[in-house]
C-alpha cells in the first residue's frame, strides 16, 4: 500500500512509517532496510516520534495511540471529536491536534484529556508544525483559506490562549506545512517586539480605566450627584440574576 507518513527519530538512526496496507513500519537507516514490520487494526493517517524519541504517535481517522518505544505497545489512547488531519509534540506529554474543524486542541497523553483548546483559523486546519526557539515554543498553523498563522505557546500555562504573533495570506490552497529557520535571531527580536507591544496596549486600556475612574469621582459630587454604592450594585445584580433562574 501507499505511505501515508513517515517521521524520523531525532537521533537519526531510525524511521517509522504508516501507509495503507495497516502496518506499522520500522526503518534502520544506517542500513537503509526494514527492520521490523507490526500489524495494526485500521488504516493511519499520521505517525510522529516525540521530541525524546521514547514514544510515538499513530493516528488512525479520530483515534491517536500513543506508543513506549521500549515496549512497541500502546500505552495510552485518545478519542478526538473529529478526523485528525495534523498533530504535533509540543512536550514529552502534551500535543496538539488538528482536525476536520477550525480549532486546535491541545492533549495530555498521560491523562488522555483535551487540555485546552482554540479557533485558529476560519474553517479547517489543515496543518500544523511546532519548533522553538531560545524560550520561545511556536506553533505555525496551516489552513485551506489560504492563511499562515503563528502562534506562541506558553508552556507553563498551557490552559490558557495562546498569544497570535502573525499571520500572512497566502491565497493558495495549503496542502502542507514545513519550517525552515534562517535566522532564529530575528524570530526572537520579532516575538520580543510583539510581547512589548501587548504589553503597552494593556499598560495603556489599564491607566484609562483609571482616569475614566477618577473623573467620575471627581464630577460626581461637583454636580451634587451621589456615587454608585458598589454593595447596593452587587445586590441588585445578585436579585436580577435570581429572577432570571426563575
Amino acid at each position: 500500500g501507499q505511505v501515508s507518513s513517515l517521521s524520523v527519530h531525532p537521533s537519526g538512526k531510525l524511521a517509522l512509517s504508516v501507509g495503507t496496507d495497516k502496518t506499522l513500519r520500522t526503518w534502520n537507516l544506517i542500513n537503509g532496510k526494514p527492520a521490523f514490520i507490526k500489524n495494526i487494526k485500521q488504516n493511519a493517517q499520521i505517525v510522529q516520534w516525540s521530541p525524546s524519541g521514547n514514544s510515538y504517535i499513530v493516528a488512525s481517522n479520530n483515534q491517536l495511540d500513543i506508543y513506549t518505544l521500549a515496549t512497541a505497545s500502546i500505552n495510552s489512547t485518545i478519542m478526538c471529536k473529529k478526523r485528525i488531519s495534523s498533530v504535533k509534540f509540543i512536550t514529552e506529554s502534551i500535543i496538539g491536534v488538528a482536525g476536520e474543524d477550525e480549532y486546535v486542541r491541545l492533549y495530555d497523553t498521560n491523562s488522555e484529556m483535551c487540555i485546552s483548546e482554540f479557533k485558529a483559523h476560519d474553517i479547517r486546519v489543515k496543518v500544523m508544525h511546532f519548533f522553538q526557539v531560545a524560550q520561545y515554543h511556536i506553533l505555525a498553523t496551516a489552513s485551506n483559506d489560504g492563511y499562515i498563522k503563528l502562534w506562541q505557546i506558553d508552556i507553563k500555562k498551557v490552559h490558557g490562549h495562546p498569544f497570535l504573533l502573525s499571520e500572512v495570506n497566502t491565497s493558495a490552497r495549503l496542502t502542507c506545512l514545513a519550517v525552515w529557520l534562517s535566522n532564529p535571531a530575528s524570530i526572537v527580536q520579532e516575538v520580543e517586539e510583539q510581547e512589548d507591544a501587548a504589553s503597552n496596549k494593556y499598560c495603556k486600556e489599564k491607566e484609562n480605566k483609571i482616569k475614566v475612574a477618577s473623573l467620575v469621582e471627581d464630577e460626581y459630587p461637583k454636580r451634587g450627584w451621589q456615587l454608585p454604592n458598589k454593595r447596593k450594585m452587587a445586590a441588585s445584580a445578585k436579585e436580577r440574576r435570581k429572577k432570571n433562574k426563575q
